[in-house]
């Protein structure tokens, strides 16, 4: 029973989670110093079906969808996937940050207290 609960949370984490992370946005190769990217047709491709000049794109990129470590986005008016390894990404977070603490100990936790990832929605 504990089994098949656990599938099923994971597997709706998995589905749900696809599309949350697909707001976001390609700011740029990684490492910065990456002259080219592999565009592929779908994700999950082993073979890329272009390469391109990084120089030639105007970053940032909307993403409209990930999947298995690829994100799509639109590059001269077709979509096409790009490797997340290959590229840098801006993803929509928020910070939960804990309001119910009393004020003489919030000072020390606002410094610490975030949610990991939330960058620049961090705590204040």
């Amino acid at each position: 029973m504990k089994r098949t609960v656990l599938t099923s949370i994971l597997f709706a984490g998995i589905a749900f989670g696809s599309s949350a992370l697909a707001q976001g946005q390609i700011l740029g190769p990684s490492p910065s110093t990456r002259d080219k990217l592999d565009l592929y047709d779908a994700p999950g491709s082993m073979q890329a079906i272009e390469q391109v000049n990084t120089s030639t794109i105007t970053f940032p990129l909307a993403v409209s969808a990930q999947q298995s470590g690829y994100s799509a986005v639109d590059l001269g008016g077709k979509q096409v996937w790009l490797r997340n390894a290959q590229v840098r990404s801006l993803r929509e977070s928020k910070a939960s940050c804990n309001t119910g603490i009393a004020p003489e100990r919030t000072a020390r936790l606002e410094a610490v207290a975030s949610t990991p990832g939330a960058g620049a929605n961090a705590c204040k």
